[in-house]
């Protein structure tokens, strides 16, 4: 038998997990059953989906149109209980933003992301001096665009991931292009 869940903790991380995604760069104030369950991936989403209702017949979350938001109620709870666990604010790096693929700025990044993993993939002189360099950053170009692709990140450990291995990819390039390709998503990325 599965130990018990906790349903009212359950609760409690939904609507700080709907808080910090309200109060981070990308905010957003509603948000779908679907996208609330990977707000806490770790949870049944069936188990979830019970909460949800539960906050909402408590007035806590509002509904409109298959999105569920946060009620005024429920934003002045969390700020009070972040104010009585010392203003323990969710750190920038563990920050969930969604991302909103058909955005103009993340389409440029989507798309230069593909043609830098073709670029690795595709040029064996990229790398020739360092055949083993060329393996570990096919691997980790892929995995960024991989990251990119999913429908939420950690945005500052992100920002943070990608400047470290675009700039270690930049260095290890022997193509000119490939390290200008590097450099110029870094700033994409970190301007995101």
């Amino acid at each position: 038998m599965k130990p018990a869940l906790d349903f009212k903790g359950t609760k409690t991380r939904i609507i700080i997990a709907m808080y910090e995604s309200l109060v981070s760069d990308r905010g957003y104030t509603a948000l779908t059953s679907e996208q609330i369950s990977q707000l806490v991936t770790d949870l049944p989403s069936a188990y979830v989906s019970k909460a949800i209702d539960s906050l909402y017949n408590e007035d806590l979350l509002e509904y409109d149109s298959g999105d569920f938001s946060m009620s005024e109620e429920a934003i002045l709870l969390v700020e009070q209980k972040l104010i009585a666990d010392g203003g323990a604010v969710i750190p920038a790096a563990d920050r969930l933003v969604s991302i909103d693929h058909n955005q103009p700025k993340a389409g440029e990044i989507t798309s230069a992301l593909e043609a830098l993993e073709k670029s690795v993939v595709g040029n064996n002189d990229a790398f020739a001096i360092d055949p083993e360099a060329r393996a570990a950053a096919i691997a980790e170009v892929s995995a960024l665009r991989r990251l990119w692709e999913s429908a939420y990140v950690r945005i500052d450990a992100f920002k943070a991931r990608s400047q470290s291995v675009l700039t270690w990819v930049s260095e290890k390039a022997a193509a000119t292009t490939l390290a200008e390709a590097c450099k110029h998503l870094i700033k994409l990325i970190l301007g995101w």
